[in-house]
């Protein structure tokens, strides 16, 4: 059983890394516009707080590996807080970005990624919407925000926003692709095979594209189409 002794220092490690990762944010938030200004380059302020960061918490998950269950409640707090903070972390300078250049569509489209990749759907649809609000035929945001439509189930929206996508950018190969996959979904052979097709023609490479399009003549009982 691991003593309080043992525990003490895992829980103010953890506590240490949330410090450098607080500092470490607001950092970022107020060197957003040098960094988005500057091909991403760090100031010598920025690179200590992360590096201080860094080490702290390889420290705390040293500390913590096959020590789990002496963390006690107010170490699992700790470590959820931390989680938190390195999610936020991957925003903070996007969020001051964005706050002081509102009309900027590409600083919320890049932060809407950044939710996605953490698993904060729902702040990434917030952002993709507010992207379209402003630019109805962005072609990322249309892709990315039918693709995840379509893997929350709701695919009249998914289907709706590819279409928009495909009719707003008909040279973009992707487009057709991801509006090909949910036609395949849901059966429409003949649809999807469409679309398979023109971004066959428009890029002879993209193997998705060839991929669908068997799938699609499959479908339509043309194995040796397929």
């Amino acid at each position: 059983m691991t003593s309080s002794v043992e525990f003490m220092p895992l829980v103010a490690a953890i506590a240490e890394a949330c410090a450098f990762a607080r500092a470490l944010i607001l950092v970022l938030k107020q060197e957003a516009e040098a960094l988005s200004g500057s091909g991403g380059m760090m100031s010598e302020r920025l690179i200590k707080t992360k590096d201080a960061y860094v080490a702290a918490q390889a420290r705390a998950l040293e500390l913590l590996h096959g020590n789990e269950s002496a963390l006690g409640l107010d170490g699992f707090r700790a470590l959820e807080e931390l989680e938190a903070l390195i999610d936020d972390m991957g925003t903070a300078s996007l969020d001051a970005l964005i706050e002081n250049h509102p009309e900027k569509v590409e600083f919320r489209y890049e932060r809407a990624g950044v939710f996605l990749s953490q698993g904060r759907d729902e702040e990434a649809r917030r952002d993709y919407m507010a992207v379209l609000s402003k630019e109805p035929a962005h072609f990322g945001a249309l892709n990315d925000l039918g693709n995840l439509q379509m893997e929350s189930g709701c695919h009249h929206a998914a289907r709706s926003l590819f279409y928009r996508a495909v009719s707003a950018h008909p040279g973009q190969a992707l487009g057709h692709v991801n509006l090909a996959d949910l036609l395949l979904s849901q059966t429409d052979y003949e649809a999807a095979k469409k679309h398979y097709q023109i971004a066959v023609g428009l890029d002879p490479g993209l193997h998705a594209a060839h991929q669908g399009l068997a799938l699609a003549l499959a479908g339509l009982g043309d194995e040796a189409g397929a």
